[in-house]
């Protein structure tokens, strides 16, 4: 018998990877003197290099039915006694029952605590927009939630006094070089998602750009895979550095450790800027901030305010794109200079 304790993460993304630390520091805890195995996604393997916890991990790709049903086979014969669910979808939800692990601990949320042998009470917000929430619903940020799975705060682990992370020569080498001719401070620009309903306007990271530059600070920009346009429209505009293309997580990690701060929307870039400790801002219109903001001591949110605020859609269902454009330049670049002092 495997007497080892699964944490199945299958689809988190990286901003999800991250804001699911607390809980699986707290996992570690619960279960000391046992080995904690992780099951996540291949594409958050750099992620996990780079901070240096990619040690008992196991990483699967997405390769349709057989290959699920491989993945499920290959964990029932490790004979793991307990696993803990870190993710709400179906499809992991019947992947844990597949596994036949006799413990499994996962949110009842949708009524798929019908596959796990201790199903937990699901806040009732996940997934839906704000206007939908009850209003006695208790809000909480994604690392309480996972925190609430297995019944802890977090006050009740301990929580690093300073996080540790590894990046390789080469990633901090490239960042150096890139930015070796910029005047400091030197702030990122991320602007780009894949969810249209993030995007604040780009005539607006323009005119930001153009008031940065006039109080003297460098501007490079960035973007994630399929996203390098938008990217690379604000850069012309604004004749700065755009590293479209170029940055991997190993380099993100090395170029957001070098930098004076970060202004993203919502994304995983403001995650790792308030993993690093950096000086970030973040733009909320869409997502539910309560739920997803970053918790660095130097991250602040600015977010929009309108009846549609929080929807949670992946595209904009108004006529105008009300919550980000209630964002403005000034509300921007008066965080950003609070934050930075």
């Amino acid at each position: 018998d495997n007497d080892s304790i699964l944490i199945i993460e299958r689809i988190l993304r990286i901003g999800d990877t991250i804001t699911a630390m607390p809980a699986i520091r707290a996992i570690k805890r619960i279960h000391k003197g046992q080995q904690i195995v992780r099951l996540v996604n291949q594409n958050i393997k750099p992620l996990l290099t780079a901070i240096g916890n990619d040690e008992n991990t196991i990483y699967f790709t997405d390769g349709g039915f057989h290959s699920f049903i491989k993945q499920c086979m290959d964990i029932r014969r490790m004979n793991f006694k307990h696993a803990y669910i870190l993710v709400t979808d179906r499809t992991t939800a019947i992947f844990s029952m597949l596994t036949g692990i006799p413990h499994t601990t996962g949110f009842d949320y949708n009524k798929r605590g019908v596959f796990f042998s201790n199903p937990v009470s699901a806040p009732d917000f996940i997934n839906k927009p704000a206007f939908n929430y009850r209003s006695n619903s208790n809000i909480y940020n994604i690392k309480h939630v996972w925190l609430k799975l297995i019944d802890r705060t977090l006050t009740d682990i301990v929580r690093d006094t300073k996080f540790t992370y590894y990046i390789d020569a080469e990633s901090r080498e490239w960042a150096k070089r890139r930015i070796s001719h910029l005047k400091r401070p030197i702030i990122l620009f991320h602007p780009p998602s894949l969810s249209s309903s993030k995007l604040w306007m780009k005539e607006r990271w323009v005119e930001l750009g153009k008031n940065l530059m006039k109080k003297e600070f460098s501007i490079v920009i960035s973007s994630g895979m399929g996203e390098h346009q938008y990217a690379l429209d604000i850069a012309h505009k604004l004749r700065v550095e755009c590293l479209a293309g170029e940055t991997n997580i190993p380099r993100l990690f090395a170029l957001i450790d070098i930098l004076d701060g970060v202004i993203t929307v919502d994304t995983s870039i403001g995650h790792i800027a308030s993993l690093l400790g950096k000086p970030a801002v973040v733009l909320f219109g869409p997502s539910d901030e309560r739920i997803w903001e970053p918790d660095g001591i130097n991250t602040a949110i600015v977010k929009g305010d309108t009846f549609c605020k929080r929807c949670k859609k992946p595209s904009c269902f108004q006529r105008r794109h009300l919550c980000m454009e209630t964002i403005t330049v000034e509300m921007v670049e008066d965080t950003l200079l609070r934050v930075i002092k």
